[in-house]
């Protein structure tokens, strides 16, 4: 059973990890990118850092297929903290950061903030679709399909924002365990798996840098694994 939460665990905080870090170049892939300069963080204490609240965070990940490429993952995460800007016209790039607690092998992400995504009067809406081509699209119609989104908005002095992918493989996001029918044969001889997970993250706007822990709790099925936040 030990080994069972152990695999299990490796792929949720892989697929948490790539709620934040996917957001990268593909939140932007679809207008002009000004990329600049790359940006370095040097993180301070946690303790130290102001706070950044997860108001939802769920992820889904479908494996009922034997073949991995057959396989479907979602997610979405929410959140909200301070910020000193008043509209994204101020805001060059985002960092985003996620392991797991005492976790030092990390991986960080810098976005860039695209203007043409940069919405309302105040300019502190933000909203940016992912678009994918179906085989079969026909250039008749003006509906195109999409497999996500990130929106953001800035209002009195808090920055809220929700990151939502609902089809992983058609975005190119999918996140695979290194042995797809291992996994799958742990899982039939298990039945079910509930377990946690402690995460940690950091957001910085520019050099504002906010920190969240939050404990994730997972299921895992013969067919289907899903999570959120406790």
């Amino acid at each position: 059973m030990k080994r069972t939460h152990y695999i299990i665990s490796i792929v949720f905080v892989s697929l948490l990890t790539v709620m934040f870090l996917n957001a990268k170049s593909e939140i932007f892939s679809n207008g002009k990118i000004s990329k600049g300069e790359p940006v370095i963080i040097n993180l301070p204490p946690a303790n130290a850092l102001p706070a950044m609240e997860i108001k939802k965070a769920k992820g889904k990940y479908k494996y009922k297929k034997d073949d991995a490429d057959d396989a479907q993952q979602a997610w979405i995460v929410a959140g909200e903290c301070p910020t000193t800007h008043s509209s994204f016209e101020t805001i060059s790039s985002f960092n985003i950061r996620l392991n797991e607690v005492s976790d030092t092998d990390a991986a960080s992400q810098s976005v860039y903030v695209d203007s043409s995504a940069i919405k309302g009067r105040k300019k502190n809406r933000f909203k940016q679709k992912f678009s994918y081509f179906k085989t079969t699209y026909c250039s008749g119609h003006h509906h195109i399909p999409s497999y996500g989104f990130f929106k953001a908005q800035i209002k009195d002095g808090v920055l809220k924002y929700m990151y939502m992918i609902k089809k992983a493989k058609e975005g190119g996001l999918m996140v695979k365990t290194n042995d797809y029918s291992n996994f799958k044969t742990t899982m039939a001889e298990s039945n079910k798996v509930v377990s946690t997970v402690n995460v940690e993250s950091y957001l910085s706007v520019n050099s504002e840098t906010y920190y969240a822990q939050k404990q994730f709790e997972f299921t895992a099925k013969k067919k289907s694994l899903h999570g959120k936040v406790k």
